[in-house]
């Protein structure tokens, strides 16, 4: 079956966003029944209470070789003009020398979604970046597509990842153009 460019695009962008998912989401080898989740956010609350830690929505945890983050800044532009996610938070997941940032609200009520692969190294290497907005435009950005282009800087835990990149509106497949865009996500 051969992919138009909408298809190709929309098949991108939810490839990023799942991988980015189930990377934040993987514990390895280590996995743990969805049960025990309520009492390890006890453990993890009483081990921040324990140790003078503050309240906030941030977690860190390193299982199976991936070291998870979640909370932090972030912002992003198409075209120049800012993308907007009421509640969103980031999730930054470093596993085989990849970062993988993942920004989505928590909750289902927006279909708006960003998400990034970093290949760390001298230079960083973008190996996909997608946004996804509730009025049906997919922007998606893969080396191997041969369309656009992307390049990757880090300040810190300050990842930017911009360029250019095909988007498609879902509502009107044929529609493809080229738009620019940046990411910008603190990993805490």
């Amino acid at each position: 079956m051969k992919l138009t460019t909408p298809r190709l695009i929309s098949a991108l962008a939810i490839a990023l966003l799942s991988a980015s998912a189930l990377t934040a989401c993987s514990g390895g080898n280590d996995a743990t029944p969805a049960d025990t989740a309520p009492a390890q956010a006890d453990t993890a609350s009483t081990e921040a209470a324990n140790t003078g830690a503050e309240e906030s929505a941030e977690t860190e945890e390193s299982t199976g070789g991936a070291n998870t983050s979640v909370g932090g800044e972030w912002s992003a532009t198409l075209d120049g003009i800012k993308v907007e996610i009421e509640n969103a938070t980031v999730a930054c997941t470093e596993l085989d020398g990849k970062v993988n940032i993942a920004i989505a609200a928590p909750d289902t009520t927006t279909d708006t979604a960003i998400a990034a692969i970093i290949k760390l190294g001298d230079p960083l290497t973008v190996e996909g970046a997608t946004i996804i907005q509730t009025d049906g435009t997919t922007v998606a950005f893969a080396p191997e597509s041969g369309m656009g282009s992307a390049n990757a800087t880090v300040d810190g835990n300050t990842y930017t990842v911009s360029g250019e990149a095909m988007a498609a509106d879902m509502s009107n497949p044929t529609s493809v153009e080229t738009k620019t865009f940046e990411i910008v996500a603190t990993c805490n």
